[in-house]
Formats: C-alpha cells, sequence, structure tokens
C-alpha cells in the first residue's frame, strides 16, 4: 500500500502529504470504524484527511488496484483540506444525497451513497486516471460497465455499431466475455442501453486496434 501511496501521490501535486495506515485495535479504530462503511476497503478522515485502510480488504487487491484505491481517498484528502473544519461538521448532520427520479430499483446507482457529491467527484477521479493510465479491461467502481467512458451523446443519434462490424466483432472467439455478450445481444435484434452502446462502440473500436487483432488479420 504505500508503494500504491507514493506512486499515486506524485501524480497529485495539489494534494498536501497525509498519512496512509492500517486500521489496528483500540479508540482510533473504533472511531474510524464508524466512518468506513461494511465491506470498505479504506476510508479518509474528513477533517484531517489522513487514509485509513482495511488489510484484509486490501490483501485481495492487485497493484492497480490498490493504486486506484489511494486515487479515490486521495480525492477526499483534498477535499478535507480545501473544506472549512466548521463546513465539514456542518454536513455530517445534512440529509443524505437522493437518488434522481428514474433510476431502476435494481441498478447500482439506486443508492444514495453514490449521489454524495463528495463521492461523484472520488469515483470519477478513479474513471479519469484509468483513461489517463489507459488500463486494460477497466471496470467502472459503481455500475460494474467494462471500460466506459460515455461520450457526448446527442437525442436522435444512434451510437450502435453496424452490422458489419457485429458480425466481424462476434466471430472472434477472443472477444471479453461482457462483449461477447453485448454483441450477441445485439446480433439477437435486443435493444442495448446507451450505456452498452457506448461500451461496445468502444471496445470494438480498441479491439480492432490491439495488436493481438492486427496479428490474426495478418494470418487470414
Amino acid at each position: 500500500m504505500q508503494r500504491a501511496m507514493t506512486k499515486v501521490m506524485g501524480e497529485y501535486p495539489d494534494t498536501k502529504p497525509v498519512t496512509l495506515s492500517p486500521s489496528s485495535g483500540g479508540l482510533g479504530s473504533f472511531l474510524t470504524g464508524l466512518m468506513m462503511p461494511r465491506g470498505a476497503l479504506a476510508v479518509t478522515n474528513p477533517f484531517t484527511g489522513n487514509i485509513t485502510y482495511d488489510p484484509n480488504m486490501m490483501s485481495g487487491q492487485s497493484p492497480t488496484e490498490q493504486e486506484q484505491t489511494i486515487a479515490h481517498e486521495l480525492t477526499h484528502s483534498r477535499q478535507a483540506q480545501t473544506t472549512p473544519w466548521w463546513k465539514t461538521a456542518m454536513g455530517m448532520f445534512q440529509p443524505d444525497a437522493k437518488v434522481p427520479a428514474g433510476v431502476p430499483k435494481n441498478s447500482p446507482m439506486n443508492d444514495p451513497y453514490y449521489w454524495r457529491s463528495s463521492e461523484m467527484e472520488a469515483y470519477q477521479t478513479e474513471r479519469d486516471r484509468a483513461q489517463r493510465t489507459h488500463i486494460p479491461y477497466y471496470v467502472d467502481p459503481v455500475t460494474g460497465s467494462r471500460d466506459l467512458w460515455l461520450p457526448n451523446q446527442r437525442r436522435g443519434i444512434d451510437t450502435s455499431p453496424s452490422p458489419q462490424v457485429i458480425q466481424r466483432a462476434v466471430s472472434r472467439p477472443s472477444l471479453p466475455d461482457p462483449l461477447a455478450d453485448a454483441l450477441a445481444k445485439s446480433k439477437a435484434g435486443m435493444k442495448l442501453s446507451p450505456i452498452e452502446q457506448a461500451a461496445l462502440n468502444k471496445d470494438l473500436n480498441e479491439y480492432h486496434q490491439s495488436t493481438y487483432y492486427k496479428s490474426l488479420m495478418k494470418g487470414k
């Protein structure tokens, strides 16, 4: 974790140094536990910006995943460093964020936690970093979608891939499973959501530009 902390801290020079420590017993652990949701990887003190992580939860993460977690928490550190303490204290007594109308009940976005402005900023930091560092087969931390950066869409524009693109790609058994599922769904004539369409377009584009795909084409 310290390796990840050192690396990611260097990517955000606007964040003042903070401490990173594992959770342990005692009063400090009790107070941290009050702030850390069940199953959370780490938590940031909203007043000091210092980060505490759960060693057991973090042990199963890859180096890249650890870096993404640090990037998320450092966003909260910056928030703590730029927000007056009294405003932070008052915010603790404010009603939680509301889920916008129209969000399906079974959607991962149907949780007030993900609509808190502080969390929205932190999760966007993860997405931005994943795109900037070219993390392969990135899974969105909230929706679980792969390689998802939605383009600006205009009403009435069909963003789905052409039948020719689908036919060429669906014949490639090496495609990642989530993409293959989306292709199969589209080929069957099932309507894709805007999110699925955007993910499909992006995955196809990256796949066709990959060295592996080009090697397959040369072998034909």
